[in-house]
């Protein structure tokens, strides 16, 4: 749909699309076509820098391209609260390292501006913007650790047990899978 030019934009978050996609004439003509493409990474990339020209490497027609890119550089892994887990089945805590944004706060303030001009300006597929789950202490920094409890899901409506009482209200955090009769799954 890039390619098409039916998208306008691409947010890229640490991922190096021009390296890991198998056509890569293609990625770049799809890239081309986008009005605007963001990319969140502590490194620069083939993706960032697609539009660079670099002789043979790189030969761009500058004027084939019609994207503006927004590189907006963020800490890595090691630069930042969490948790590192390998193959050895070992986990370990690091604290940050540095002051770097990293991507969820980046994230963040751009999901609460992008809500902020919709809510002013309106706009395209406001409705799914605007129903988004949100639901962080800080919503302009969500934390690691808010981020990989969303994995446990949440509660699409009110959960009642067959006797009507209240197991868990919509939107509230799942602590575990719960069935109609109120038992844990």
């Amino acid at each position: 749909m890039m390619e098409q030019g039916a998208i306008n934009g691409c947010v890229v978050q640490d991922f190096n699309l021009l390296a890991v996609l198998p056509d890569k004439n293609k990625v770049f003509r799809a890239l081309s076509r986008l009005k605007y493409m963001v990319v969140i990474d502590p490194l620069s990339t083939e993706t960032a820098r697609f539009w660079q020209p670099h002789g043979e490497f790189n030969n761009v027609d500058l004027s084939q391209v019609e994207t503006e890119v927004f590189r907006l550089l963020s800490s890595c892994f090691a630069e930042e609260d969490g948790l590192v887990a390998n193959s050895s089945r070992w986990l370990q805590w690091h604290w940050a390292a540095a002051e770097q944004l990293h991507d969820g706060k980046i994230l963040g303030t751009l999901f609460l501006r992008l809500c902020e001009l919709y809510r002013q300006e309106g706009g395209v597929v406001l409705e799914p913007l605007m129903a988004m789950c949100w639901d962080y202490t800080n919503p302009a920094d969500p934390s690691p650790e808010e981020v990989a409890q969303e994995s446990k899901g949440h509660a699409l409506q009110d959960v009642y047990d067959t006797s009507g009482k209240l197991l868990l209200k919509m939107r509230r955090q799942l602590d575990a899978v719960v069935q109609p009769n109120g038992a844990p799954r």
